[in-house]
């Protein structure tokens, strides 16, 4: 199969992915609920999809369309370190931490789990194999309101997941038929994933003196579902970063935590360093307790933000 054609389904499969995680966390932030708890749910079962599902997605083009499309869409990092760092900065540091932990943490493992379920770790696939020897070698809502659950919205997700998605299985191909490690494209997406979506975040929720939006709410919800959501959200994934300290598991736990590790270090730097350079660009602050504690509670009451805390 060549390089476009791989290109082609796993854009495919991102834009679907990332149409299945946006309407979940619209679903869940519609009913009052923070949408880190959805971002934290779907990359937990992408990546114990993902452990189970690379033993059936066998040939070529099933594994682009759906382990590192579809799945590679569904979850994500850049959302995950977006909402991390939003809830620091709002002095929810213990959940951020929680939430960081339990992502890189926790994902691994259900991806382990989700291989072990299916015997991938007893009898590797060809699509095992190949990834092994890859690897071998070398969210915002709109504040002033509840983002509505339509079809624009989510079009609009779907048009930058295919770009992110573009990007990403691009990247991944071109790093292995260099010779290149598989994780270190992935980590390198996600580098640029999260340097991206923190910008763009920061960006669209700068307000003036008077406490007034400065961009409008349809450019606010473009920004979110284009760029955030879709584009960065298509672009990062936290199913692949599970698969990866899998792999490396196998081979070495030294290799697994360091994998792990540097997408954290360097991978949530990278999106507060966006947030750094919008917040050059628009000074003002954004208000926090608009985005992390909206004041309202209460399922089916209006509410400003959606990353809600307990």
């Amino acid at each position: 199969m060549d390089a476009l054609s791989i290109i082609a389904c796993g854009a495919a499969g991102t834009a679907v992915g990332a149409w299945v995680r946006v309407a979940t966390r619209d679903a869940v932030v519609a009913r009052g609920v923070a949408s880190w708890r959805s971002t934290l749910t779907v990359n937990l079962v992408g990546s114990a999809l993902a452990g189970a599902l690379v033993t059936v997605a066998t040939d070529t083009a099933a594994h682009a369309l759906v382990v590192a499309g579809f799945l590679g869409g569904l979850t994500t990092f850049s959302s995950m370190a977006v909402e991390c760092v939003a809830l620091w900065l709002a002095g929810k540091r213990r959940v951020a931490t929680g939430i960081m932990c339990a992502t890189v943490g926790l994902g691994p493992v259900a991806a382990w789990v989700g291989a072990l379920v299916v015997g991938a770790l007893a009898t590797p696939t060809p699509a095992v194999k190949a990834c092994a020897a890859a690897a071998k070698l070398g969210t915002t809502p709109d504040p002033s309101r509840r983002v509505p659950h339509h079809a624009v919205g989510l079009a609009l997700v779907a048009a930058g997941a295919v770009a992110g998605g573009v990007l990403r299985t691009g990247t991944t191909t071109l790093f292995r038929d260099a010779g290149g490690a598989a994780w270190q494209a992935v980590l390198l997406m996600n580098i640029v994933g999260g340097a991206v979506a923190g910008f763009a975040f920061r960006y669209l929720n700068a307000v003036g003196p008077d406490g007034a939006p400065l961009q409008s709410s349809v450019k606010r919800l473009t920004i979110e579902r284009t760029v955030i959501l879709g584009f960065a959200g298509g672009m990062t994934s936290l199913s692949a970063i599970s698969m990866d300290v899998v792999i490396a598991s196998d081979r070495s736990l030294l290799e697994a935590v360091e994998i792990g590790f540097a997408h954290l270090a360097l991978g949530l730097p990278a999106t507060i360093g966006g947030w750094w350079l919008a917040s050059k660009l628009c000074p003002h602050r954004p208000t926090w307790e608009k985005i992390v504690a909206p004041p309202c509670t209460h399922r089916g009451e209006r509410h400003a933000g959606g990353l809600r805390v307990p």
